[in-house]
């Protein structure tokens, strides 16, 4: 059984384009959003993972983690 430390708790940094700060964030929480503003105060900046730029990184992303949540799972 998987416990606290499976991928879907690994914290990655979105890097705002617009102002460039660093925006961690837990990749359990990037598949439940398509949505995330920057939390610099004034950026504005939104990253869409449903477009065509992030889409298909958040796909890949969210499979990778299932395969090593699957390979973890193993005994």
């Amino acid at each position: 059984m998987a416990d606290e430390t499976t991928a879907e708790n690994v914290s990655l940094a979105l890097i705002c384009p617009k102002c460039g700060q660093k925006n961690p964030e837990i990749v359990g929480h990037l598949r439940q959003r398509f949505k995330y503003a920057c939390r610099t105060t004034g950026c504005g900046y939104i990253f869409d993972f449903n477009d065509s730029k992030y889409g298909p990184f958040l796909k890949k992303l969210s499979e990778l983690c299932d395969a090593f949540d699957a390979t973890a799972d193993r005994p």
